[in-house]
């Protein structure tokens, strides 16, 4: 576990990132490595060739991007010469079958998958409307929900089995305190500081730790070990406080990337909803 406590990797959840797949795929085509629809369009602007195969004003502008992502200065000069060493290398990885190689082809079909994964989600927040009445609408909405605003604060020893859990709690029935149980036992950062965790909503931390939180009163524990996937925590409620709302300039960005990433789940949960998924390992 990293950070300072149980984080939430769904929120926000980060969009696909493609700049090695731009790499990766560059104008892998007249191939069998190449998907079908790779293939360059009669019509494409082409900026120089190689044993008259062309490299496109295309495959140049993401090559120039490439760059850029970088932190180098985008020179239309130095990216050409970048690809055109890109396409020899590739061109000679082919004839030698690299990309037959059984672990090369899952790594060129999962940066494909990333890379089309990515320009998909794009064209979706391309297409939404979020526009100003939408947002105070989730405005509103977020000032109505005083539980949304509410911050914990909160102490927690994390631990590998629910029978060392079990152990600590049995410990702090028995008057032991939690905090030099946290630093004697704890694997998680916080235990240097006693297992404390600062202030934080419930929206910043992972299920159930939330859950089970938010449950709590001030001065209560966790009578029985909560579990999620950083392992087995006893959880300790020191306070909770109630944070007045931002103004709406001020949380504005934060409402549209909820509203973005609450529309990109809801995508994925339908793609999932009509298609038959069958995973055959344990």
């Amino acid at each position: 576990m990293s950070g300072r406590l149980p984080r939430n990797p769904a929120n926000p959840r980060p969009l696909l990132s493609s700049v090695a797949a731009i790499i990766l795929l560059t104008a892998c085509n007249g191939d069998s490595a190449a998907e079908p629809d790779a293939a360059i369009p009669d019509d494409a602007e082409v900026v120089a060739r190689i044993d008259g195969e062309p490299i496109t004003a295309v495959d140049l502008d993401a090559q120039l991007q490439t760059m850029a992502a970088r932190g180098e200065p985008p020179e239309r000069e130095a990216a050409l010469e970048e690809l055109i060493d890109l396409h020899l290398l590739r061109r000679r990885a082919e004839a030698d079958e690299i990309h037959r190689q059984p672990e090369t082809a899952a790594e060129i079909r999962r940066q494909r998958a990333m890379l089309l994964a990515n320009h998909l989600i794009r064209a979706e927040i391309e297409a939404l409307n979020i526009d100003d009445d939408h947002l105070r609408a989730a405005y509103e909405d977020y000032v109505d929900n005083a539980a949304e605003r509410r911050e914990f604060n909160a102490r927690h020893i994390l631990v590998e089995s629910r029978a060392e859990a079990e152990d600590l709690i049995r410990q702090i029935e028995e008057g032991g305190d939690f905090g030099e149980l946290a630093r004697e036992y704890s694997t998680g950062p916080s235990g240097d500081r006693g297992g404390d965790l600062d202030w934080f909503r419930a929206d910043e931390v992972v299920e159930p730790f939330a859950r089970v939180v938010a449950g709590l009163s001030p001065d209560e524990y966790t009578g029985e070990p909560v579990e999620t996937r950083f392992g087995w925590h006893v959880i300790l409620l020191q306070d909770v406080r109630d944070v007045e709302p931002e103004p709406f300039e001020a949380v504005r960005d934060q409402l549209r990337e909820r509203e973005v990433n609450a529309h990109v789940q809801q995508f994925l949960r339908e793609l999932r909803a009509n298609s038959e998924i069958e995973i055959e390992i344990e």
